[in-house]
């Protein structure tokens, strides 16, 4: 794991750009039309932010929503903030996606996943196959949603293994490789407001089988 996100923090050091697939989360999320015009979004945390989060992708999509705060969480922070020169909240402040100018809202960094308190939104996309433990990291992700707060989630699962996969530069980058089942369980805690999914074909066979892309609810019984 510590290799991976060596790889990880590396790869955007040298980078020249100023966001990471924004537009393509957008049309997996249906520009994000399952939240409503004004959503009540409160307090954000965005797990796995990167240097350019997704958050700012979320909130050009949907500016009249309502909201207090932002926190943007990834082991590579302090990385990112030293050596990224376009990283989107660099200022201190989260930079407007297709537009200058910044967001009015509070923005927080850590390198730490903030374990001690719970959030009105919490945005995932693209980090299981990044993390040490995909089961304890779910658990983290779970417990970081207020009861009847949202989860904007979009990742990979797999059908299986290449026998060469760990001979290939993903690897390197990508070592969890969630099964569907993992998904099936975890969803049971949330309603889904939003489902739609993406089988990709590439090679070997298995390296990124089906992406989705789903809004939740936490129920709030939970």
């Amino acid at each position: 794991w510590k290799k991976a996100q060596k790889f990880e923090t590396s790869l955007w050091a040298k980078s020249k750009g100023s966001e990471d697939r924004i537009h393509t989360h957008e049309v997996g999320f249906d520009y994000f039309k399952a939240l409503g015009q004004t959503p009540s979004l409160g307090s954000i945390l965005e797990v796995g932010s990167g240097p350019f989060t997704q958050t700012k992708g979320i909130l050009h999509n949907v500016p009249a929503a309502k909201v207090d705060s932002l926190f943007f969480y990834d082991p590579g922070m302090d990385t990112y903030l030293k050596s990224v020169s376009e990283c989107s909240y660099k200022t201190g402040k989260l930079a407007k996606y297709k537009s200058s100018g910044f967001w009015p809202y509070s923005v927080t960094t850590s390198s730490s996943m903030p374990t001690s308190q719970q959030f009105d939104t919490v945005a995932s996309f693209n980090v299981i196959t990044h993390v040490q433990n995909g089961y304890t990291w779910l658990q983290e992700l779970y417990d970081s949603v207020k009861p009847g707060g949202l989860l904007l989630f979009s990742d990979y699962y797999f059908v299986g293994t290449h026998e060469n996969f760990w001979y290939v530069p993903d690897a390197y980058y990508h070592p969890v490789r969630p099964l569907w089942k993992v998904y099936e369980h975890f969803f049971k805690h949330f309603e889904i407001l939003y489902e739609h999914k993406d089988v990709i074909h590439s090679e070997p066979r298995g390296l990124h089988d089906t992406v989705g892309y789903w809004i939740l609810r936490k129920k709030p019984t939970e």
